[in-house]
């Protein structure tokens, strides 16, 4: 798994040429229209919704991005899973709700012996074809006015700026 499977598109982002200058100006800087603000926004509003989406399906949004992280080959252990989420691995291994539900079950890694891959059940794939609808609806819904080409070039821009947060390594 390279270093950008875990965003869903293992494709690696495209390299432009640094700029010497920033972006911003401090004269100018408008902190709640800026890139930090408004993504965080954005992340916000679309946890909420996804909230609301999947607990009409009496699930909760910790247990659906581990269902679809699992079923999406994003993750297969719980530190895998938690990449990229709210959620630290201590809080996901603490009684896990996936297990008590039998929507994945545990199996030794070959990474190691204390590695525990997370594999979906017959009951985490079919809660996986319940949850994947309505959260595609929801991501559709933040994405309404933009076409497939803008969509594109969004998630390129997107990975862009996580390959550079890499590259300095924050």
């Amino acid at each position: 798994m390279n270093r950008y499977a875990h965003l869903g598109n293992p494709v690696r982002p495209r390299r432009r040429p640094a700029t010497a200058e920033g972006v911003y100006e401090v004269s100018s800087f408008q902190p709640l229209e800026a890139v930090g603000r408004l993504t965080a926004r954005v992340r916000q509003t679309l946890g909420d919704a996804l909230k609301k989406q999947f607990a009409s399906l009496g699930a909760t949004l910790a247990r659906c991005i581990a269902i679809i992280g699992m079923r999406s080959d994003m993750a297969s252990t719980i530190a895998e899973m938690c990449k990229g989420t709210p959620y630290d691995s201590g809080s996901m291994t603490r009684p896990n709700h996936l297990d008590r539900l039998e929507y994945v079950r545990s199996e030794r890694s070959t990474k190691g012996r204390r590695v525990l891959k997370r594999v979906l059940t017959e009951q985490g794939r079919a809660v996986y074809a319940q949850i994947i609808e309505p959260g595609i609806r929801t991501l559709d819904g933040h994405l309404r006015g933009f076409s497939k080409q803008e969509v594109r070039q969004l998630e390129a821009d997107l990975q862009q700026a996580l390959a550079n947060a890499w590259a300095q390594k924050f």
